[in-house]
């Protein structure tokens, strides 16, 4: 009855359906050939970097953020400040740590127009058909990290949702895989938000600090992945196959509307956040709970880390919502309370620092509570160690 059916569908679909074979363009398919290239491919992934770090670091600091910080959001600020009459009700809302300067201008003023410019560029690359050929350009590195197949994708969806990219190591047929992809993806990739303040920050600096960081990053994901490739046994492998699009010109409307959706999920899920971790800021530091934290980690911050200790609230507030911890670090940044060795410290700490919540959440699921603990604890102490051996090796040079 079933292949009747079926035989019955498949009569009506070739009556109606007239099919075309579309060829692709022979520039695209070159510049294809060129992205998947093992000398080429690298040349244009590092050139392809520089542009976004130019584009969402540069014009989006100096020109957008500016602009909003300075002609809208300082200007009701100020005002709101001058009307308010309650002292604690001002600070609570317009105060250091106030829901509205510390959550919803840092969302409104700073990360949305960075991630604005951040989610173009990535939806440009994703309809030119480059993420594709990326995974294919590093298919042989992840092979040596114990990824091979397709555990290359849910890697590359780590740069844009950690959670989510957490979630989709479902489709692999390996523990092993599955497991040092999840570990991978909670270490040392930034998801998209982080990555586009990440660039925000770095911009403020010479471009030396750039090329550290994710160096650093780069270093300690291919270490990780290389031990535990080697300490974790193997138990089955799973084949790569992969439909490879040609480059070709993004369609203006697909962009326009990825990027709506994208900076709308921005708003419906972060911005909240960000006021709920000012918020908590805002409770710890009026009950003196938040004095007590910076004097018992004196000694990692300052003596170790060589980071300011008014950095520690950023980093209480990555718990919740890492691009609003880097947000915190962005502003410290642009008020020069970091100098360029503080801030590529910072970086790769907010980075490899403690899984955000969600996405220790997407751990337990896939993994179990004790493996997901263990390795959040891992990933905590190896990333305190990694940020003092990088300060001392900067600081020695």
């Amino acid at each position: 009855m079933f292949e009747e059916r079926n035989r019955w569908a498949e009569n009506i679909l070739g009556g109606v359906l007239k099919k075309k074979e579309m060829a692709a363009s022979r520039t695209g398919e070159t510049i294809g050939r060129l992205c998947r290239h093992p000398f080429w491919g690298w040349i244009i992934l590092a050139m392809v970097l520089y542009g976004t770090y130019l584009l969402v670091g540069k014009l989006g600091i100096d020109v957008i953020v500016i602009f909003f910080e300075q002609k809208l959001f300082a200007p009701i600020l100020a005002a709101l400040a001058d009307v308010i009459p309650s002292a604690l009700l001002r600070e609570f809302l317009v105060g250091d740590y106030g829901i509205l300067t510390t959550g919803l201008a840092n969302a409104l003023g700073t990360a949305l127009p960075i991630l604005t410019m951040f989610f173009i560029i990535l939806n440009v690359l994703e309809d030119t058909g480059y993420i594709p050929n990326l995974c294919v350009l590093t298919n042989r590195l992840f092979q040596r990290l114990g990824l091979s197949g397709k555990a290359i994708l849910p890697v590359i969806l780590g740069f844009g949702c950690k959670t989510m990219a957490t979630l989709t190591t479902r489709i692999l047929e390996s523990k092993k895989e599955r497991s040092i992809a999840i570990f991978l993806i909670a270490f040392a990739i930034p998801c998209a938000p982080l990555l586009g303040i990440n660039l925000a920050v770095l911009a403020l600096y010479p471009f030396m600090t750039f090329l550290v960081v994710f160096g650093v990053l780069v270093v300690i994901e291919v270490i990780a992945g290389l031990a535990l490739n080697r300490f974790i046994p193997s138990d089955m492998e799973s084949d790569f196959i992969m439909e490879i699009p040609p480059i070709r010109m993004p369609n203006i409307k697909n962009l326009l509307v990825k990027t709506y959706y994208r900076l709308k999920w921005f708003t419906m899920e972060a911005i909240p956040l960000f006021m709920i971790g000012a918020f908590f800021l805002f409770v710890l530091e009026k009950l003196y709970v938040l004095s007590f934290i910076k004097q018992a980690v004196l000694p990692v911050f300052v003596s170790y880390l060589n980071l300011p200790l008014c950095t520690v609230e950023a980093f209480l507030i990555c718990l919740l919502r890492k691009e609003a911890g880097a947000v915190m670090f962005l502003e410290l940044a642009q008020e020069g309370q970091l100098d360029p060795i503080q801030a590529v410290v910072g970086i790769i700490l907010i980075n490899c620092f403690i899984p955000c919540f969600a996405n220790i959440m997407a751990m337990i699921k896939k993994l179990g509570i004790q493996t997901a603990i263990v390795m959040t604890l891992v990933i905590t102490l190896f990333s305190a160690m990694i940020g003092g051996v990088v300060n001392m090796v900067l600081r020695a040079f």
